[in-house]
């Protein structure tokens, strides 16, 4: 799922549905606090927690205008 890890890294925000998951093992999460991730992992619902299994940055891409092929 895509989302943002919280800045404290406890917590991961689901982008799309914004739903707040904890986060059981924190420590797959340092290094990427307040940061745009994907991550990967196996989720309670029912207590809306998740056992993160791995995270990867989000990459944005963007377009340069001036790249030639953009020039036809």
């Amino acid at each position: 799922m895509a989302g943002k890890v919280s800045s404290d890294g406890t917590k991961f925000v689901e982008g799309a549905r914004q739903r707040i998951w904890l986060v059981k093992n924190v420590e797959m999460l340092k290094g990427y606090e307040g940061q745009e991730a994907n991550l990967r992992g196996e989720v309670a619902p029912e207590t809306n927690a998740i056992q993160v299994l791995s995270i990867s940055p989000q990459v944005s891409h963007t377009a340069n205008w001036g790249d030639s092929a953009f020039r036809r």
